[in-house]
């Protein structure tokens, strides 16, 4: 009974690796595609970022980067850049351009393709809370803001009030606690 079992089992998983086997699909290896180019031209690519501080955002459709700086790096013979359809500046090699404040649609051009990115946000150069918090760290703190002796005399008469308060509360407490205590336990004699 037992080599019965263990001849189907046997089956079982010859025919389930066979099946596998014929499931699979045959793959042939295939030569890289052919280049129509000539070897020695080169593909031309290019991106342009901005940055602020140690950020870093790169330029595309619609996006909000901050800096007044466009750094535009390509390995083309030549690169356009167009500003708002006007050009601005061409260069051979990378290169960075100046820009201020505000939206822009901005046009790379190279001898083989061009690149339109739309609606461009540029902000000031440092993040706003950065140089807020480089003002607040460079701040001279032993400066003072308000008069030292017009700060002690309010110290001084809010510590006064504070005494006379806790003192009025205290002595109204107490007054009540003893005059219940003395109603409570108050014993009258009737004399007839």
């Amino acid at each position: 009974m037992k080599e019965k079992k263990t001849k189907q089992m046997g089956l079982r998983v010859v025919s389930v690796v066979l099946i596998g086997l014929i499931l699979l699909p045959m793959s042939t290896a295939q030569d890289p595609p052919s280049s129509s180019n000539d070897e020695n031209q080169k593909d031309c690519l290019f991106y342009s970022y901005s940055a602020s501080g140690n950020h870093y955002f790169l330029i595309q459709n619609n996006s909000s980067v901050f800096g007044s700086e466009i750094k535009i790096i390509h390995n083309c013979q030549t690169v356009q850049i167009k500003v708002n359809g006007l050009f601005y500046a061409s260069s051979n090699e990378s290169f960075l351009i100046n820009v201020d404040p505000g939206i822009y649609n901005i046009t790379i051009e190279s001898e083989d393709s061009s690149s339109l990115y739309q609606n461009v946000v540029f902000y000031p150069d440092a993040l706003l809370w950065e140089s807020e918090y480089a003002y607040l760290i460079n701040q001279d703190y032993n400066k003072e803001f308000i008069d030292i002796e017009i700060s002690e005399l309010r110290q001084n008469w809010a510590v006064a009030f504070g005494i006379i308060m806790v003192w009025g509360l205290s002595t109204l407490v107490y007054w009540k606690l003893i005059q219940s205590y003395v109603d409570k336990n108050f014993i009258e004699e009737v004399v007839q």
